[in-house]
């Protein structure tokens, strides 16, 4: 077809065949307790309130994994081995408002009522999360119409805990009280910090405001996992905004068993959590000085991104082409990053497909069909109740319904085809793409768009409301495109069960080529469903999507090989001929075409999601934490001159029991102090063994070949069966060689080359900074 990828996937590495005992094995080397941190997280159990935690796709991957921890992880009952989430509990959740004569969004704060939600008579004793082999928490459950429950310390009255931080009000420091609460997230605990003078409300204009929110939620998580009793094997960070808790804890004692995952879920700067010009704002974060140097770049930016890349023991991106795209903006952490493809949980499926869905019946394409078409009524009732519009049930329905924001592109893609898209089918139209009018066929299709405003304010992004709003009484295309303000979980879920084809259409970065979005979940909830996704290239299709041949019928969606709205135009014009082929013929190839995206995407059930991040990520991270706490000594560096040059000597002990199969050594030079800095790769050999601990070295000769300065620095790379788990930090300090006539001298100069982060991970160099 036109215009179409020729890709052949779903990709075999998002099927995890594990289970039964062989899964359990999988788990118990993890080693304990995950826990899992964000700063915002989709909550269905608080109904209109689910959102009020929650902008969009990581808020909502956040509360769907709590689904697929509970089936994945806790489930299995393996001994000590369950997870859990920490979030913030904000005061104030954003309603969208539509204001029709002004064609605008309105983002209006409007206070949660907590009072309704929070199960005061039935609060949680901490003590009961440490069990390690409690792994349901019926406690959780009682009362479901106030989920919210209060967890107390064990004297009973409410866990709460004190942090002394700046408060941009006063200009001073002063005491700030965090009350803890807890839900259940499909079966996973989900504890909430809550302090209403800091969690006004989530992502809060307040660039002050939002640092306080993340200072806060830092300085608490370590305070409340000791309280709990919980040390955990896993600590996630999701994004940088939570990375404070990360840096709370390195040094810890309490948490020497604890390996650090940070996960990337958008590469656009506005998700890099960059505090530009402001690195005195460090020293408001409270933490030992010696972390500066990780958090404040040589811009004076205080950059979370910069430290969770240094402090993380594995970086993972969201899609396997966002791997890629991570490594290419920050090649010193090539080598601790990762592709875990993003899932979507079962909670955004049909009931009815569920209550139909046997295990081990395939259901056929008519009662695929059948179900489908009673969500499909259920929606286009909803979004009537919404905009006083009713769509015709007869024409196949299209959504985009996502966050309105540049690079998701709805306007642009959309505005020269859309008279097209909606004129009744077959009927000839004039579109104008690229300034030249070219006559294509009417589709007959009806779209629906929806979302929420990233920000008010912007007026470019409000003139693409306006415009939605001229279409839905133009009358090419009344009755026949809709938009709907705003976004919240009905409409979400009625939308995926009840659409019949789903887009995704963000663009590629101008400059580095990078798609800006990194994976995308909204199709994959539309997939589950059985209903068409089609997207641009570089997104979560590149590993699930077999795009459709209308000569063999197979496939299971659509990527555009171009992102421009001709090619959007052809894959709708696919969607168009199979749907009115079948309801007007009673062509078989759409019903087949819906039972092959229904079964393929079984696999992005976000249990599957979690168990690739247990396989690809966590025991990894394990490995390299484990690795690290076996490294002994690396006091081993010597230098000496002679009349061939400079001689570097460098050890590095190890215990016999770590998996090692390979270790290399680097030594990082640089003349004359340009910091143009060489990496030398040396093997290393082991030397001598003794009490279960293995010496290993190498010697260099570094000819100098004129008076000048010499420094360098030298780092050990571990390697496991081909793959590096864990780059420590170069040993000893910079040496600084001043070579003159006749007597060479040698002095020791404190920290690390100038583009390289002083880090208790890794000596790399410092591509969050080259990047921006």
């Amino acid at each position: 077809m036109h215009g179409l990828s020729s890709h052949t996937l779903p990709a075999p590495h998002l099927r995890v065949e594990l289970g039964g005992d062989a899964w359990k094995d999988v788990l118990k080397g993890v080693g304990g307790v995950i826990v899992d941190m964000s700063m915002e997280a989709i909550l269905p159990e608080l109904e209109q309130n689910a959102l009020e935690g929650s902008r969009g796709g990581l808020g909502i991957l956040e509360g769907d994994s709590g689904e697929g921890y509970k089936k994945a992880v806790s489930d299995e009952r393996v001994h000590g081995i369950k997870p859990f989430i920490v979030m913030p509990m904000y005061e104030n959740r954003l309603v969208p408002r539509t204001d029709g004569e002004n064609k605008r969004q309105r983002l209006e704060k409007v206070k949660v009522d907590y009072d309704a939600l929070v199960d005061c008579g039935n609060p949680i004793n901490c003590g009961l999360f440490s069990d390690p082999d409690i792994f349901d928490y019926p406690q959780l459950e009682v009362n479901p119409s106030k989920p919210i429950k209060p967890v107390s310390a064990g004297d009973g009255s409410q866990l709460k805990f004190d942090v002394i931080m700046y408060d941009p009000a006063s200009g001073t420091y002063k005491n700030f009280r965090a009350a803890i609460f807890a839900l259940s997230r499909a079966g996973t605990p989900v504890f909430m910090v809550a302090c209403k003078d800091v969690d006004d409300i989530l992502y809060t204009d307040s660039e002050e405001g939002r640092f306080s929110q993340q200072v806060l939620i830092g300085k608490v998580v370590p305070q409340l996992l000791k309280s709990l009793g919980i040390k955990p094997a896993i600590l996630r960070v999701n994004e940088a905004h939570t990375i404070i808790a990360m840096a709370e804890t390195v040094n810890d004692p309490y948490f020497s068993d604890t390996a650090y995952v940070f996960t990337n879920h958008t590469p656009i700067t506005a998700g890099l959590q960059i505090y530009y010009g402001k690195g005195d704002w460090f020293f408001r974060m409270n933490l030992p000085g010696g972390l500066k140097d990780i958090f404040v770049d040589e811009d004076n930016n205080l950059n979370f991104s910069r430290a969770a890349m240094i402090l993380a023991h594995i970086v993972n991106g969201v899609s396997y082409r966002h791997k890629n795209t991570l490594m290419n903006m920050f090649p010193g952490f090539k080598d601790k990053i990762k592709g875990v493809l993003n899932g979507t949980g079962e909670f955004w499926k049909s009931d009815m497909l569920k209550e139909a869905e046997r295990p081990d019946e395939r259901l056929d394409s008519e009662q695929l069909m059948n179900i489908h078409e009673k969500d499909k009524e259920r929606f286009i009732s909803l979004v009537e109740q919404k905009t006083g519009i009713k769509l015709d049930p007869s024409k196949p329905v299209v959504c985009a319904i996502r966050r309105i924001d540049y690079y998701k592109q709805q306007l642009p893609m959309l505005k020269p085809i859309i008279n097209a898209l909606c004129q009744d089918k077959g009927v000839d139209t004039i579109v104008n793409i690229g300034g030249s009018d070219i006559r294509v066929e009417g589709l007959g299709i009806q779209v629906v768009v929806g979302g929420i405003i990233v920000n008010e304010h912007n007026n470019d992004l409000q003139s693409w409301i306006a415009e939605f709003i001229e279409w839905m009484h133009d009358p090419a295309l009344k009755g026949r495109f809709v938009f709907v303000s705003g976004n919240d979980v009905d409409l979400m879920k009625a939308a995926a069960c009840g659409t019949d084809a789903w887009i995704e259409m963000p663009r590629r970065n101008s400059d580095t080529g990078h798609q800006e979005e990194a994976c995308g979940t909204s199709g994959m909830r539309a997939a589950i469903n059985g209903n068409i996704p089609i997207m641009s290239s570089g997104m979560w299709g590149d590993e699930f999507v077999r795009p459709y041949d209308a000569l063999t019928g197979e496939g299971n969606g659509f990527i555009l090989k171009e992102i421009k709205p001709l090619e959007l135009y052809y894959a709708l014009s696919a969607i168009s001929n199979l749907y009115y082929g079948h309801k007007e013929n009673g062509a078989k190839a759409w019903g087949d075409f819906r039972v092959k995206v229904y079964e393929d995407a079984k696999i992005l059930y976000i249990k599957n999601m979690i168990k690739r991040y247990v396989l690809e990520v966590f025991l990894p991270a394990k490995r390299a934490q484990r690795a690290e706490k076996a490294i002994r000594n690396t006091a081993g560096l010597s230098n000496a001159l002679t009349e061939a040059g400079f001689i570097v000597k460098a050890e590095l002990t190890l215990e016999d029991s770590v998996p090692i199969k390979n270790i290399r050594a680097q030594v990082w030079t640089d003349i004359n102090g340009k910091g143009v800095w060489h990496a030398l790769d040396m093997n290393c050999k082991a030397v001598k063994s003794e009490q279960g601990k293995t010496v290993y070295g190498f010697s260099l000769i570094l000819p100098l070949m004129h008076a000048g300065e010499f420094f360098y620095k030298v780092r050990f790379i571990i390697n496991d069966n081909g793959k590096i788990i864990y780059i420590p930090e170069g040993f000893g300090n910079d040496v600084k060689i001043t070579v003159t006539t006749p007597v060479p001298g040698l002095r020791v100069q404190p920290g690390f080359p100038r583009f390289v982060p002083s880090s208790a991970r890794a000596v790399i160099q410092d591509a969050l900074t080259r990047a921006a």
